[in-house]
């Protein structure tokens, strides 16, 4: 794995075969719900941030799912600020994580894309079978974890948001430490284990 090496000028560097980047002062925010928004935590969260002062004019990427029911909605908002932009059924998704320097998503397999990215993330659960692990990745210190999506408030959202925003180095460190979970060698170790089984 390489070792990705961070500055300060919002510069880009390599880090596990990608291009990715880390500023001083966060400027790129991505929210993912997966492929479905049914209770409407998008604009929930998109709205958080256009209240506050410190924080309404960064960039926000949201990813729209098949599953939204509150396109339309979304995108009145996008249209009454040029800073929210939707990418709607998008393939290259890590392409969008790579780019942002914080991402909000709900718990799911995202996390594990997120964690060869080194993205620095905030996560909340929607659903029972993400419970376990986004509280065990929020314990061990790969992610920090708003707890469920009908419990977290502004006040929990702003404050994560805004310490990893205007604190440098623990998105480095975060990022670092993300990337120790996943190493990139999985399919071959999985090719290695069927040959061993099937060739003799």
């Amino acid at each position: 794995m390489y070792k990705v090496v961070f500055r300060v000028d919002g510069g880009f560097s390599i880090g596990m075969g990608h291009i990715m980047r880390c500023i001083s002062v966060a400027k790129d925010i991505m929210i993912t719900t997966g492929g479905s928004d049914s209770y409407d935590i998008s604009s929930k969260i998109i709205n958080m941030i256009l209240e506050d002062e410190e924080l309404k004019k960064v960039k926000l990427n949201v990813i729209v799912g098949k599953g939204f029911t509150n396109k339309e909605s979304l995108g009145e908002i996008a249209k009454e600020n040029k800073n929210i932009i939707l990418y709607e059924n998008t393939k290259y998704m890590s392409e969008i994580m790579l780019k942002a320097d914080i991402v909000i998503a709900a718990g799911g397999s995202t996390l594990y894309e997120l964690c060869a990215c080194g993205t620095t993330t905030i996560r909340f659960i929607v659903a029972d079978n993400q419970s376990e692990l986004v509280e065990k990745m929020n314990a061990l210190g790969y992610i920090i974890s708003l707890g469920w999506y009908d419990e977290f408030s502004k006040e929990d959202v702003m404050y994560n948001l805004k310490n990893l925003c205007n604190d440098y180095l623990i998105r480095v460190k975060l990022s670092e430490y993300m990337q120790t979970l996943l190493d990139g060698k999985g399919t071959i170790r999985i090719v290695e284990e069927i040959l061993s089984i099937y060739i003799v």
